[in-house]
Order: C-alpha cells, then structure tokens, then sequence
C-alpha cells in the first residue's frame, strides 16, 4: 500500500494506550505519588555527578549540566538510594528529554527497590520500545500486568509491543482481556481493528474499525484507521469519505493526509487525483520535510506525469530518508534510467530486488509463515525481517518455525545469525 507496509508490519500502528500515545511511567497505580518533596525542595550539589549506575553513554543520550530539572531530580535520587520514587521521577524526566537508555536505567533502579513500582515496569516498557526492543518492552509490560491486571493502558502497550515483534496472538490476547474491561472504549476498538488486520481477518477488522469511530467520532485517528483499512480492502471511495471526516477534524494532520493520498492514488488515477494528492503530501512535508512516504509518493506521481528531474530529486531525498527501502529505490532506479543514466538506474534496481523481491505481499509471507507446511516462508520472513533491521521480529518468527519444523537446518541457521545479530546491536550504556 505504501513504501514501507508492501514489505513491512504493522509496526503496531492503531496500538496505543490513550489519546497522546500515553507516558505510562507517570501512571497512578496504587499509592505511588510523582514529585516527591526532596525533588519539589531543589536538592543542591555536584550535579556533574548525577547520573544513574551503567556504562558509558554516547554523547546524544547524556543529559547537559545546564537542565536543573533533570540534575536536581537525579542527584536527589542517588542522595537518597534506597528511595524508588526518586528513581522513578529522575527516570520520567529522562525520558521526556528523549534520554532513553539513561530513563531506563532509572526505571530498573526503581523496580530492583520496589518490584510492585507498576510505573517503573510501564517506564521501561516504552523506552524499550521506543529504541526498538519490543520484545523486551513486553516483558517488562507482562510484570506490570501482572501487578495491576486491571489497567487497560498496561494491556494496550502491551499488545504494541507484542504486534511490533510479530506476537500477533498474545497481541490479540491482551486487548481481548482490555475489551473485558473498557468494552466502549474506542481505544481498544482500533486495536482489535489493527490486530485482525494483521491477522487477515479483515471483515473483523473493518467491524472493530467502525465501532471505534461510532463510539470516538471526534477522534480522527479512528477515521484515519478506517480508511486505510478500506484501501487495503481496494475500497477507495469509501477510504475517501472516512479520510475527508479525518481531515474536517484536522486539516493538517500528517497521516490522515498520507493516507488520503493513497487512496486518490487508487486503480483510477488521473490527472486531477494526482493533483490532489500531490497536494495532501505536500501538507505531510509540512510537519516533516523528509518523509519517506510523502516524498516517494511524490516521487511516483512525478514519474508518472513525465517529470522525471522532479522525480529524481523527489526520490533521491526519499532514499536519503531511507536508505533501505526497495520500493524508493526501484522507483529512483527508473527515474534515473528514463533520463539516460542506465547504469545508475539499474545499480539501484538490483539492490532493491536484494532487499525485497518485487511484488511481495506481506500478510501473505506472515500467513504462509503461520500456516505453510514448509519452512521456506518462515525463513524468508526472517530475512526480511532481518534486513529491515526488526532482530526481535525476525528471532519470533524463526523461533516460532522451529517449533512448527524441529531440527530444520535452515530455520536454524538463521535463527543463529540473528541472534548473533541481537547480541551486537544491544544498546551500549546498559547491562544485557
């Protein structure tokens, strides 16, 4: 459907714990209160020394001596070591500065000094997501469940991150148990909604996706799920109307916008969709200069009407912005061969059938990888996996086709090289 669902899952999209996305380590759970009085007082010292226990931090990750926020809060927790809200409140900080890996070492700190700290559990949880492991994200998530089975927040992150790895059972699972709670909440509405998706049952999904916009009418992320949704079911008039409702909501939002652009970039396009469209992605490069999506779209329409420097230069920023995509660079590769430069043009061709053989359907290599009587999709979904630079996705799926085909050299053998793979890419500045 777009430069990065052809050939890549749903990355949990339509999976979020509330409104904003949720700060889940400022949770109320319990009697834990944030901003404690030794924080609030302005606790004074060598701030240079307020930094949470671990190994050395890269210099994007280290918080400046200059934010008192963060130094007060943080030298008040070291002060005070066996107190895990201070911990706690140090680690939240953190993380709103975007210092994910220096927030969670704060969070461990909170859980090793009260196990039962559900924020600490939740804090964790997202930071671990939000630098790419979901699978440990879950873990985290599934002890604070444990702690607090009744939060729905906790169960609906707890199913992206799930969904982000390719648990799409216990994914499911998780919203299942948050529906038993919230059965009128449309948060859980557009989860159940994504979650079928993913799992190909798409008349379930289109029901989910419209009871969330029935009982959310004025959130437009529900009407922006429905009609990607109905793209994907090559539904684009009625994509079009839930997509213009989106945008009465909000004129400027960007993934509204994109998804507009796909479905006016349906079977039938004209010169006046391609306008259009142009137009909507052009709204999207308003908030974000360097989308991928909006400028390989823009790149396609470019082509398409014969512009090909325009496309070119379209194109080249959107490879620049992601650089592994095989949709982007194909499209470049033809942009670049229909100007005469044959040699580069094919170059990028080949290397975009390396990264992902053309016509690829996703959910149909997940559904043969679930359901095939060889291991090949498996192995093949792996790869891809691999590639896209998902290891815990790809460890889930190989680990899960060894479980299906015992002793398959071949699942096994990849299976080895991406864990290989997940060894050395965890995060430096944290104990595995």
């Amino acid at each position: 459907m777009n430069c990065a669902e052809t050939h890549s899952g749903s990355r949990g999209r339509g999976i979020h714990a509330g409104p904003s996305g949720g700060r889940l380590w400022t949770l109320a759970v319990g009697s834990v209160l944030l901003g404690s009085a030794a924080v609030r007082s302005g606790a004074q010292g060598n701030a240079a020394a307020a930094q949470p226990a671990g190994g050395g931090l890269v210099a994007s990750e280290r918080i400046p001596l200059a934010d008192q926020e963060y130094q007060t809060a943080a030298l008040a927790a070291q002060r005070n070591p066996k107190d895990a809200t201070l911990a706690l409140e140090a680690g939240g900080i953190a993380g709103d500065r975007g210092r994910s890996i220096i927030a969670l070492r704060w969070f461990r700190r909170a859980e090793s000094l009260d196990g039962k700290l559900v924020p600490a559990l939740t804090g964790q949880g997202q930071m671990w997501l939000r630098l790419g492991w979901p699978r440990l994200a879950a873990g985290a998530l599934e002890r604070a469940r444990r702690i607090s089975p009744q939060e729905p927040q906790i169960l609906l992150e707890l199913a992206r991150a799930c969904a982000e790895y390719r648990d799409l059972d216990r994914a499911l699972q998780a919203v299942r148990e948050a529906e038993k709670i919230q059965p009128s909440d449309p948060h859980v509405m557009r989860a159940l909604a994504t979650i079928y998706a993913d799992l190909m049952d798409f008349d379930r999904s289109l029901e989910y996706a419209r009871k969330a916009c029935d009982l959310g009418p004025n959130d437009l992320v529900n009407w922006t799920t429905l009609g990607q949704f109905l793209i994907g079911r090559n539904r684009h008039a009625d994509a079009l109307v839930a997509l213009r409702r989106a945008l009465k909501l909000n004129p400027a939002e960007p993934t509204a916008n994109l998804m507009l652009a796909h479905a006016l970039l349906g079977p039938k396009k004209t010169v006046a969709t391609d306008r259009e469209a142009f137009a909507a992605l052009g709204r999207v490069r308003l908030r974000e200069s360097g989308h991928a999506q909006a400028l390989y779209l823009q790149g396609e329409i470019a082509l398409r009407r014969g512009l090909a420097p325009l496309a070119i230069s379209l194109l080249s920023q959107a490879r620049e912005a992601s650089p592994r995509d095989p949709l982007v660079l194909r499209a470049l590769g033809q942009a670049l061969g229909r100007s005469g430069r044959m040699q580069e043009g094919l170059r990028l061709t080949n290397q975009s059938q390396q990264l992902g053989p053309r016509g690829v359907v996703f959910s149909d290599l997940e559904h043969g990888a679930r359901e095939d009587k060889d291991s090949a999709s498996t192995v093949t979904l792996g790869e891809v996996y691999r590639r896209q630079e998902r290891p815990e996705a790809a460890a889930f799926v190989l680990e899960r086709g060894l479980k299906r085909f015992p002793g398959d050299t071949r699942v096994q053998k990849k299976l080895d090289q991406v864990r290989a793979e997940l060894k050395s890419r965890f995060p430096s500045g944290l104990d595995q």
